[in-house]
């Protein structure tokens, strides 16, 4: 099934790019090519489209302006914002709002390599995106599991990726703020955008959330956000147990990584370690949670119906290995319902 696609982007030099580059690639169908947002959204209304590569600085109308009103036109539309570094607290902002996912356009002195490079990305993340216009979800055919084993919960692991900064803002938003154990989440993100992602979820949440740090001791109430491009690891210091900013090798290609951390809280926390599997593309995590439920851990895992991508939160459920299965509020819910009677 082809997928249709709309860019979004005042640099000729990106639209005439992606334009010969869909002339290549397969399954690949270009709509239209627009220089602002207000020429993607008439254009967008006109003929659809299934995936949207916007560009966040445009004039007219730019992608933080141009993201609530695409997504009102067609709210089951993927958007990947293209993006620089320098723009990490507007990325993290648009993907709050509902963005998939977005990709760093290469420096200016990165010079061919880097172009490739940007270009194998997009495509990849173009290729894990479901066709949500066509593509029927099975959740129907999914059974709902439902978690009836209390268990004492001391800590919680959260992995996510694509669509997940907008997942965690909904399930921290129904979590309560009163809680007494840590939280440690791995999102998918460069170095920079981990700690803006961490500060939205403080103001979107209340919830005491930061970007790890190197040394810090871990205490309960706390959200843990690994940093980018170092994963989130813990060390015993005494009777404390501290953060370690690992630098070791990426796994799953990702760095930081779910299945990283997940090892590593295992040895820590064990049975009463619960991992929660949200929204994202790849098998990140999976390994993970074998382990951990190998010695007594505990697995749930977002539906596809309310996934923007079900491949980190399906692999572990094909697997067998979730114990519940369900929309992120849900889940949410279900964490302070253990709380309450653990």
């Amino acid at each position: 099934m082809n997928k249709k696609i709309l860019v979004v982007d005042d640099s000729l030099v990106y639209r005439n790019f992606w334009k010969r580059l869909s002339k290549d690639v397969p399954g690949i169908v270009l709509i239209g090519l627009a220089s602002d947002g207000e020429e993607g959204l008439k254009i967008l209304k006109e003929s659809g489209a299934d995936i949207v590569l916007l560009d966040l600085e445009m004039p007219k109308m730019n992608g933080h302006q141009a993201i609530p009103q695409y997504l009102a036109v067609n709210p089951k539309l993927s958007i990947i914002v293209l993006t620089s570094p320098s723009l990490a607290e507007k990325s993290v902002s648009v993907l709050s709002a509902g963005a998939a996912d977005f990709c760093l356009k290469p420096k200016g002195d990165d010079g061919h390599r880097g172009m490739m490079t940007f270009q194998d990305t997009v495509l990849e993340k173009i290729t894990g995106l479901p066709n949500k216009r066509t593509e029927k979800l099975s959740m129907a055919d999914q059974p709902q599991k439902v978690e009836t084993k209390k268990f004492e919960m001391k800590a919680l692991a959260i992995g996510s990726s694509t669509g997940g900064p907008k997942a965690l803002i909904d399930f921290f938003t129904k979590l309560p703020v009163q809680n007494d154990m840590p939280i440690f989440v791995t999102q998918h993100m460069p170095p920079g955008f981990t700690k803006q992602l961490a500060d939205t979820l403080k103001r979107s949440t209340s919830h005491n959330v930061s970007e790890a740090v190197e040394g810090e001791v871990v205490e309960n109430g706390r959200v843990y956000v690994a940093a980018g491009d170092y994963h989130l690891v813990l060390k015993k210091s005494g009777k404390d147990l501290v953060i370690h900013l690992s630098q070791t090798e990426p796994e799953n290609f990702c760095r930081p990584s779910v299945d990283t951390m997940l090892k590593s809280l295992k040895e820590h926390y064990s049975s009463q370690l619960l991992a929660i599997i949200l929204t994202g593309m790849g098998e990140d995590g999976y390994r993970g949670c074998s382990i951990l439920k190998s010695t007594g851990g505990h697995v749930w895992a977002q539906d596809e119906a309310s996934s923007v991508v079900w491949g980190m939160p399906g692999k572990v459920v094909k697997e067998g290995l979730a114990d519940q299965i369900g929309p992120v509020v849900n889940l949410a819910e279900s964490v302070a319902k253990m709380r309450r009677i653990s």
